[in-house]
């Protein structure tokens, strides 16, 4: 899938994930300081199955996990993955 959206997910991976971050976290965070954006941010991504806090994050195998967790998991899912799901369908849709 990957593949049929040109790898455009992977290049957007990480800024998907912010925008999520911040969107949920909501305006009330906005004015805290940046690391505890930072650290609010990385605790977050890190409920994605496979992601560790100790390891460097790598957006393929991150697209395979929330693929993988979203389709197993369905409405238990969690929201990082449920937006790289969404990533990951709505680029393979875009390929002409």
């Amino acid at each position: 899938m990957a593949a049929e959206g040109d790898y455009a997910a992977h290049r957007l991976t990480r800024r998907t994930l912010i925008a999520e971050y911040l969107r949920i976290a909501g305006p009330e965070h906005a004015s805290d300081p940046l690391g505890r954006i930072v650290g609010g941010y990385r605790h977050w991504r890190d409920r994605l199955s496979g992601c560790s806090p100790t390891a460097r994050f790598d957006p393929a195998a991150a697209l395979v996990e929330a693929f993988t967790e979203v389709e197993l998991r369905a409405d238990r899912a969690g929201a990082p993955a449920l937006a790289l799901h969404r990533l990951l369908v709505d680029t393979a849709r875009q390929k002409p």
